[in-house]
């Protein structure tokens, strides 16, 4: 419960905006956003994330989930976008980069999926003028 209040909270704080994603008249996902707190030095940035049902990929939901995403948060003021993914999941990272996402590093064993631990790819991408 204390995570759930905390969650919460950064969402009032606007630190955190998170949205559902439906489907067939059901959530079938969710998509989102965070950054830091206004005036700080990475407070130009947002961090998103995607969670779709497998049974709906390949639909372009995710694209468009992505594009409401990036355009929510630079009508909101923020310079750049970035997100993390699992090197396990190829078909995320096919569709950030074909967003026009690149690759900026990697955190080794930063992933745990069951008893493994998995890089993540960090990809990064700055909102073109006028977007």
């Amino acid at each position: 419960m204390e995570a759930t209040k905390a969650l919460w909270s950064f969402i009032l704080t606007g630190i955190v905006s998170l949205w559902g994603i439906h489907a067939e008249d059901r959530i079938i996902g969710a998509a989102g956003f965070y950054a830091q707190p206004p005036g700080t030095r990475l407070s130009h940035a947002a961090t998103f994330f995607l969670s779709i049902e497998p049974a709906y990929w390949g639909r372009g939901i995710g694209t468009k989930a992505i594009r409401f995403l990036e355009s929510e948060a630079h009508s909101r003021g923020y310079l750049r976008m970035e997100c993390m993914v699992a090197d396990t999941n190829p078909h995320a990272l096919r569709l950030y980069q074909m967003l026009g996402y690149e690759k900026e590093g990697v955190k080794k064993q930063a992933f745990r999926i069951e008893d493994e631990y998995k890089d993540l790819i960090i990809l990064g991408k700055i909102f073109p003028p006028g977007l």
